[in-house]
């Protein structure tokens, strides 16, 4: 090497650990340890876990008296959120990204975004003739109480409907 040759600069001990950190092995490498420090119990069972939850839950339900029902609906609550663990399970679906995770993590693209705003109008649409008929109910001497919640009721079907049928969709 002559003088006029520029020597490589030697790395200090701060910008050593950046450097490194920037190659693609060092990444993969942190998420493996990441990996073997937690581990996680295999997937039967995690499936246990959930079937004993929900029969403590039922035993609760139907030993503990409670007049408002505040276990049955807990109980009923565990047992489908069971049920669609199974049914992802059994369709092998577990670990995908869906919409709904893109949505959570504020991660959505413009597909996500157009699918949410035509759910969200045909909810305004189910919520205007759902008035309509509250108001046809409640001028013929019906139970507007009992319209309101039909209305509410299906106004929350057809979003959480509208959402998946229009991601699934576009």
């Amino acid at each position: 090497m002559s003088e006029s040759e520029p020597t490589p600069p030697t790395p200090t001990p701060s910008s050593a650990p950046a450097a490194s950190s920037s190659s693609p092995g060092a990444t993969s490498s942190a998420r493996t340890s990441l990996k073997a420090t937690k581990p996680r119990p295999p997937v039967v069972g995690r499936m246990v876990y959930v079937v004993v939850v929900v029969i403590l839950l039922w035993v609760a339900a139907l030993t503990i008296p409670m007049s408002n029902g505040f276990l049955y609906g807990g109980a009923s609550g565990a047992s489908v959120v069971m049920l669609v663990y199974i049914a992802l399970i059994v369709a092998k679906r577990r670990g995908y990204e869906t919409f709904v995770v893109r949505e959570l993590e504020k991660r959505g693209d413009e597909r996500d975004r157009a699918a949410s705003q035509r759910a969200w109008a045909l909810t305004g649409v189910v919520g205007f003739f759902g008035n309509v008929v509250v108001g046809a109910v409640g001028a013929f001497g019906g139970s507007m109480k009992l319209a309101l919640v039909v209305v509410l009721w299906l106004q929350l079907v057809s979003f959480i409907g509208g959402n998946i049928y229009f991601n699934r969709t576009m």
